[in-house]
């Protein structure tokens, strides 16, 4: 998930990954998860990615947040009826 996640962002194509002298030497896993903010979802118990870490860092500083708010979009669509077909 997280290499996956890692390609779409484009962090395999951070020149620092060719660095030997880099911690992430040739490990994009170990990038993408230095890199990527995940969480386990409330609702369905399962992992969802909920952004890079820079732009999470300045949203949740200072911030408590509960449990029952970290919900993945799959989850977070249901809850507002999307796919219903029938009122």
């Amino acid at each position: 998930m997280a290499i996956e996640r890692a390609k779409i962002e484009g962090l395999d194509k951070d020149p620092k990954l060719s660095d030997p002298k880099y911690n992430f030497y040739k490990d994009l896993q170990g990038y993408a998860m230095y890199k990527c903010s995940y969480y386990m979802c409330f609702k369905c118990k399962s992992p969802y990615f909920g952004g890079l870490k820079d732009c999470d860092a300045g949203q949740m500083e200072g911030r408590a947040h509960k449990p029952e708010e970290l919900v993945c979009g799959k989850c977070s669509a249901a809850s507002v009826g999307a796919g219903v077909k029938e009122c």
